[in-house]
């Protein structure tokens, strides 16, 4: 599996929220791999399968929304409130997600914060390249 890393072999420090056009779709298809894993956790009706995928989602997904706003990560869902490019509710929709990653419920939100994070990274990426943000 490639990840954002490897085209940095021997470099000092890989900052993807530098640059997140780069990586986030590396982060993007790794996304679209362990939904695979998480769905076919669900179909076989083995929670914990899918619940550790769903640590993986959430990871992905924190790691999507600080690079979106060309921050690093940070593990406090508090500091999600400070970034402006995020989905609505995104704190509240992920503390439901966290306390429930086995649920299928939390698979599919987890997939529509996915789809919405997409959508503004795509937004603030366009008003960046225009210089407007």
């Amino acid at each position: 599996m490639e990840s954002w890393t490897d085209d940095h072999i021997g470099e000092k420090e890989v900052n993807p929220w530098d640059t997140p056009e780069k990586y986030i779709p590396i982060l993007l298809n790794e996304w679209e791999k362990l939904k695979g894993v998480i769905g076919q956790g669900h179909s076989v009706r083995d929670p914990i399968k899918a619940s550790v995928a769903m640590e993986q989602g959430i990871s992905l997904f924190l790691k999507f929304v600080y690079w979106s706003n060309r921050m690093p990560v940070s593990l406090s869902l508090e500091g999600l409130g400070t970034l402006g490019v995020k989905p609505v509710n995104a704190e509240e929709r992920l503390k439901f997600i966290m306390a429930r990653p086995g649920l299928y419920h939390s698979y599919i939100q987890l997939s529509g914060l996915m789809v919405e994070q997409h959508k503004q990274f795509a937004r603030s990426t366009l008003k960046f390249r225009e210089g407007t943000q």
